[in-house]
This record gives structure tokens, sequence and C-alpha cells, in this order.
């Protein structure tokens, strides 16, 4: 069949349990200052997700997941919802979710600057200063390692499998590349904050 604007969430034993009574925040988690934690947030800017609710929130966007027992048991720490993306960030009244001229608006300042060895992004979503704090250009130089190798062909098909329009297609795309460009030039900074 065809589906249109569908959610979906795996329910299956064979991935895991949902730990409903635990819950993380982004200040508070076993992962705080690590490059995988910041590299998650600039994935997370990088899509504009402005629904970054964690645990303090009602209806929180992070979650547990146990998957296995005994001593091969694990422990996955989730962004549950992506649905606030590829918009408009900002406030209450402005933010948008998969509106390109929104998204290509806001990409000029996506990376603002590197300052005192952290990157300083333009982002604004439910939780801003401590979830956008501390990302250095080690940890975009660590996260380009990836995301570097993404190609605009990669970036198109993902959007033509997410619905995108023809218009949408080539806005997101370049958006999408402009900012990816300017968090490679974020990663040549070093802590002398001169670029390499």
């Amino acid at each position: 069949g065809h589906f249109r604007d569908a959610r979906f969430e795996l329910r299956s034993n064979a991935a895991g349990k949902f730990l409903r009574q635990y819950d993380w925040t982004w200040k508070k988690n076993p992962f705080v200052g690590t490059r995988e934690l910041n590299g998650l947030k600039i994935l997370i800017m990088l899509a504009s997700n402005w629904d970054n609710k964690d645990a303090r929130d009602s209806g929180s966007n992070t979650g547990i997941l146990q998957r296995g027992a005994g001593p091969d048991r694990q422990w996955l720490y989730l962004v549950t919802d992506w649905g606030g993306s590829m918009g408009k960030w900002g406030n209450f009244f402005s933010r948008e979710k998969w509106d390109c001229d929104g998204f290509r608006e806001h990409t000029s300042d996506f990376v603002k600057k590197v300052e005192d060895g952290t990157v300083r992004f333009g982002f604004s979503g439910k939780h801003d200063d401590d979830f956008k704090e501390r990302i250095r250009p080690s940890d975009a130089r660590w996260l380009m390692r990836y995301l570097g190798r993404v190609s605009d062909a990669q970036l198109r098909a993902a959007l033509v499998a997410s619905g995108a329009s023809k218009h949408e297609l080539t806005c997101f795309t370049r958006s999408l590349r402009s900012r990816i460009n300017q968090l490679r030039s974020a990663a040549k900074v070093q802590s002398t904050g001169r670029q390499t």
C-alpha cells in the first residue's frame, strides 16, 4: 500500500524494551562532553530539529531502550522524535517543520563562528544554551569523518524517500551541503583559533 504523512514506531521484543521509568537530559547523561553526544547535537541542529525536548519537559523526546539480558544487556540512549526537523528553528511562533524556504533562510546562520575553542551555532530550539554549548572543533572534526563522506546524490535519495518535491529536493540539498561545508570549515579550526 501507500502512506502519506505517516509516523512509524518499531514495537518488537527483539528490538528491546523501552524503560518508561527512566529518561535522560542533555545536561545529565553518561555521555556529557563526549564527541559522540556532541556529534548527535550537531546532527540535530543540522536538521533544524527544534523539538529537542528531554526529561525536563513533558512529552520528552529522549528515552532509554534496554536490549538483551544478563551480562549481554545493553542500554541504548535514544532521541525518539525527529518530527520538528527540516524547517525554521526559533521561538514558539516562528518555528516550522518541513519548510525548505525557512530551512534555507537559517542556513547562513548555521555555524556563526568558532570562538574560544567552541563552535557557536545559530540554532534555537526548546533547549538552547545547555544544548549547543561546549561543542568543540574537534567534535566537528570527528563527525565530519562520517558526515563529510555523504554525497549530494545520497542527500537527494534521502529527500526523495522522505517525499520531497522537485523544488524541495534542490532547496534542501543545497542548504544541507552549505551547512556541511560550514561545519567542515569549523572543524579545521585548531585550539589556537587558526584554520588548518
